[in-house]
């Protein structure tokens, strides 16, 4: 019983001035959650590399599709903006090049952007 009352004085549930009754008493109160805390301790202490790896590959692999559709985003604007941008400097027609192929980069951006979010 002493651990449950050093667990709810390190939890900040008490501030180490109370009696063990009072722990019990808090203890009682917290009922099965603790339980589930001690198991969960139990099951996940120290550290191991093997678990972050795992877990940071795990990440990895579910923000992938949505990092690469925000690089396609950027990367059509970009790329479409640059070609209207050179287009109005081999034409002479000063902004417009550049606005339809920024408005393209948008549109072929946010369309691909739309795939991944979208996707069933």
């Amino acid at each position: 019983m002493w651990r449950l009352v050093k667990f709810f004085t390190k939890s900040g549930y008490t501030d180490g001035r109370y009696s063990l009754a009072t722990g019990l008493t808090v203890a009682r109160i917290a009922g099965k959650r603790f339980e589930a805390y001690c198991a969960m301790e139990k099951k996940q202490s120290g550290f191991s590399f093997k678990r972050s790896a795992e877990s940071f590959q795990d990440n990895v692999q579910r923000a992938g599709p949505a990092a690469g559709a925000s690089y396609t985003l950027i990367g059509a604007i970009v790329l479409l903006g640059g070609i209207g941008y050179a287009v109005d400097q081999w034409r002479g027609t000063a902004p417009w090049g550049l606005f339809v192929g920024l408005i393209l980069g948008l549109t072929v951006g946010f369309y691909e952007l739309a795939k991944v979010v979208w996707h069933r």
